[in-house]
């Protein structure tokens, strides 16, 4: 009887592998946040969907993937699609980027995201992977091929540039409140 159930129970255990069929739910699933992702590496829509494409291409013809890593497997093969379409290199010029007429986001972000679309690639690439997907820096050094401290010291230089645009907007918003506080208060004394 003891052998009768344990035979049952790995029948009834679910495959250890993602089939293609799974892997097109998860891309289904979790388009949103999927191509949100595309599109903050990549910086323009069009880019980013040709990269969650790649993307969804590198889940089919890779190696077996266990189901637990499935959606982390999905992610990194977005990170690993925009690096091979964009190749950012921290010894390319670190000019900031132009947003095209394709540069609209499709959903609403917030405006430290907007900001993040502005960095030289090399920067939005370290600070999508190691802020917003959680990344380490030694994995972040081995996805773009490159050192740890040009990862770290990228980190850095987006960290400043998006606090400080994000200062700048709060000053303007604080600047404006206070305007028209102003205008307020001299239009009561007359």
């Amino acid at each position: 009887m003891l052998f009768q159930r344990k035979k049952n129970r790995a029948h009834d255990q679910p495959k250890p592998y993602m089939t293609i069929s799974e892997f097109a739910d998860i891309f289904t699933c979790h388009i949103g946040s999927l191509y949100r992702l595309s599109f903050l590496l990549m910086g323009d829509s069009t880019k980013a969907e040709r990269c969650l494409l790649n993307a969804f291409e590198i889940c089919l013809t890779g190696t077996a993937i266990p189901d637990q890593w499935s959606i982390a497997w999905s992610k990194l093969s977005v990170v690993k699609s925009a690096i091979q379409l964009t190749s950012p290199s921290p010894t390319a010029t670190r000019t900031c980027i132009i947003v095209s007429h394709n540069a609209e986001p499709p959903v609403d972000l917030p405006d430290p995201l907007q900001d993040v679309r502005q960095l030289p690639a090399f920067d939005r690439f370290v600070y999508v992977m190691s802020i917003l997907a959680r990344y380490r820096i030694h994995e972040c050094s081995l996805l773009l091929n490159c050192s740890r401290r040009d990862v770290a010291a990228a980190r850095k230089r987006a960290l400043l540039r998006v606090a400080a645009a994000c200062e700048i907007r709060r000053q303007s918003k604080f600047n404006r409140r206070a305007e028209g506080k102003g205008r307020f208060d001299r239009s009561m004394q007359t």
